[in-house]
């Protein structure tokens, strides 16, 4: 009886924290710990975004990432992303400055945005400055990225770039101007 007790105890108390944990994960996250993005989008596509803005650094193997991101919630609508990709390099949270935007390849950080319309992911579009992008129409300089302040908590600036939308065929179907600002949290994976 008493093993059948502790077992019911445990089955219980198991369902409890793991309804617990789905509560959780419905629940927006705590934008303290983000920063804030705006993007201001013209030509093929017009709109306005803002929302929540983090940065990160990752190595994975012999590729070193490292990313500004931002996205809005509920619906979700746009993300946003501004990286260094470094394949057998390393990558650094930039200092004050002003760097290119354009190809991975051959610029300082490439940018993309995917557009989710009314939080849609099956109808997504999205624009690169990055490799398809130039095997289309190649460019060295596509934007600028201006960094205000950076350390290792928070870093700011503002932003500038022209990114396509290819089809299978590599043809450019699409183009948009971005421009905004950002103060992006560094990313906690606690």
């Amino acid at each position: 009886m008493r093993k059948l007790l502790f077992t019911l105890i445990t089955l219980f108390s198991i369902g409890l924290i793991a309804c617990e944990n789905d509560d959780n994960k419905n629940n927006p996250p705590n934008n303290s710990d983000f920063g804030e993005i705006t993007l201001k989008v013209t030509g093929d596509l017009n709109a306005n975004f803002s929302g929540m803005a983090d940065f990160y650094h990752l190595k994975v193997s012999n590729t070193e990432t490292w990313e500004i991101s931002g996205h809005d919630y509920k619906p979700q609508t746009f993300s946003f992303n501004i990286m260094d990709i470094a394949s057998y390099g390393s990558t650094e949270r930039p200092s004050p400055g002003t760097y290119t935007i354009g190809s991975s390849t051959n610029a300082d950080f490439s940018a993309g945005l995917t557009y989710i319309p009314d939080g849609d992911y099956i109808n997504t579009i999205e624009y690169s400055t990055s490799l398809l992008a130039d095997l289309a129409e190649p460019a060295e300089n596509r934007g600028t990225l201006t960094i205000t302040s950076s350390n290792e908590d928070t870093v700011k600036g503002h932003f500038e770039c022209t990114a396509f939308r290819t089809d299978d065929e590599l043809n450019i179907v699409g183009t948009i101007e971005i421009s905004g600002e950002f103060t992006a949290n560094k990313r906690r994976f606690d």
